[in-house]
């Protein structure tokens, strides 16, 4: 029912990091050595130019990471975090060819696209390796592991039960272990001198830990010159909401870009300061952060878009008698203009999210079930009526089995997990689970809940159309 992969068997998972260097949300470091490394990173942002209020402290949150509250009230509009354009890191400009430097640059060249974390992360990886650099404060704070599927073992990973994701998980894996070959073979002829990481053996654990550190952390940046990712030290303890109380402002100088957070709210004495990472799905947030929101606005369920499994949706609802229309050429013309059928053809179609169905699969679905003597009110529509979940632009007939035939899919898709909703929460309530295996759990259980949510939401729909129908 899900998207078809290849199939890949499970590459070695990674073990801790072997330079003892993983995002303070998810960090196994004790509580008082990582409070005294935070106020240690405060003073350095101090010292070096930069700003934090005086009442703002980094103290443990719930899930047993670290984050910044408020010590006391704080109105909305105050400066909480200002770091001039010298702390933020991020990689050299134009570096001097015989310099360490000019070796990462000519490094980051060969890391593949979908590790792109790892450009900024070798440069994480250097100052790392050279104890007592400018970064070290920042560095030195930086989690010792991270709980992102990189590190999860191989019944961990499957316990994901997702296949698009389970697919990113070892995609990943296989292009990092790729890089470590290729990093060693290119570091063993590099001069002492001009080694990046002070002579030190970069692995795929070592790799697959900076990998993390970024990808939990960077921020884009934008100006006239373009985007780059960089790391802003003590801003990227703030963590993530939804409902951000905060805001990171950039602005520029003849000096570079800095960069502040600013309360976008009272704040009262204890609030956490959030930001929010942006509109994303539990899938990024599970890859690169380590975390999932349980019901997250953003998050989806995508299948892969395909004749049989209408048809088997559509006899699972009852519509056997309701076959698709084969005959007209528009039809094909229009799932064309979909991008589902042709050249080229985009077959990810989603469940939830802001519009709770992927629009082209409504619109495919109408259009498939119009029969020759709607052809002229086919033609009538525009893509954009036709992928509109409010309303029914073919009428109230088509409309019904249309949503019928998206409930049936999501209730296929539901039955496709090896486990149910029920059976997860049990084992939640488990105290023996290891963090992987209760956030596998968490990440599974959210995707089912989307799924259940979509039918509950067409549903309604369905019952509002009959109801209609019946006055």
């Amino acid at each position: 029912m899900f998207r078809i992969y290849a199939h890949w068997g499970l590459p070695r998972t990674l073990p801790p990091p072997s330079l003892s260097l993983t995002r303070g949300r998810v960090c196994v470091r004790s509580y008082q050595a990582h409070q005294q490394q935070g106020e240690e990173l405060i003073s350095w942002v101090r010292q070096n130019g930069g700003h934090v209020h005086p009442s703002l402290c980094l103290s443990s949150i719930g899930n047993g990471g670290m984050g910044l509250i408020a010590t006391q009230p704080l109105v909305s509009g105050t400066l909480l975090i200002t770091l001039p354009p010298h702390l933020p890191l991020s990689l050299p400009n134009s570096p001097a060819s015989s310099s360490p430097d000019y070796t990462l640059a000519q490094l980051t060249k060969l890391v593949p696209d979908e590790l792109w974390a790892l450009k900024l992360g070798l440069k994480v990886l250097m100052e790392r390796a050279h104890i007592g650099s400018f970064w070290w404060p920042y560095i030195c704070n930086l989690p010792q592991r991270f709980n992102v599927p990189f590190f999860f073992t191989g019944p961990e990973i499957t316990n994901l039960q997702y296949p698009p994701v389970i697919y990113q998980v070892k995609r990943r894996c296989r292009a990092l272990l790729d890089l470590e070959k290729e990093l060693r073979n290119i570091l063993t002829e590099v001069p002492s001198n001009q080694h990046p990481f002070g002579g030190q053996e970069v692995n795929a654990s070592s790799l697959g830990w900076a990998m993390a550190a970024v990808s939990s952390r960077a921020f884009q940046m934008h100006n006239s010159k373009g985007s780059a990712r960089l790391m802003l030290p003590l801003i990227d303890m703030c963590n993530h909401s939804f409902s951000p109380n905060a805001r990171i402002i950039q602005q520029e100088s003849k000096e570079g870009t800095s960069f502040s957070v600013i309360a976008d709210r009272h704040l009262e004495e204890g609030a956490d300061i959030l930001l929010t990472y942006g509109a994303l799905s539990n899938d990024i947030l599970l890859l690169d952060y380590g975390f999932v929101v349980a019901e997250n606005p953003h998050d989806f369920v995508e299948m892969r878009y395909d004749k049989a499994m209408l048809d088997a949706a559509r006899m699972a609802a009852r519509l056997n008698g309701d076959g698709f229309s084969q005959s007209a050429v528009s039809r094909q013309s229009i799932l064309e203009q979909l991008n589902l059928e042709g050249a080229g053809a985009s077959l990810q179609v989603n469940f939830g999210g802001p519009k709770l169905v992927d629009g082209r699969l409504l619109a495919a679905l109408r259009v498939l079930y119009a029969q020759d003597s709607d052809y002229d009110s086919v033609q009538q529509r525009n893509l954009s009526e036709l992928q509109m979940l409010d309303g029914a632009p073919l009428g109230d007939v088509i409309e019904k089995k249309s949503l019928k035939t998206l409930v049936a899919i999501c209730a296929l898709l539901l039955g496709h997990f090896p486990t149910s909703i029920t059976e997860d929460e049990n084992i939640l309530k488990k105290i023996d689970l290891t963090e992987a295996g209760r956030l596998a759990l968490e990440y599974r259980v959210a995707k089912k809940k989307l799924l259940v949510d979509c039918i509950q939401a067409l549903s309604r729909r369905i019952t509002s159309l009959e109801k209609d129908t019946m006055q």
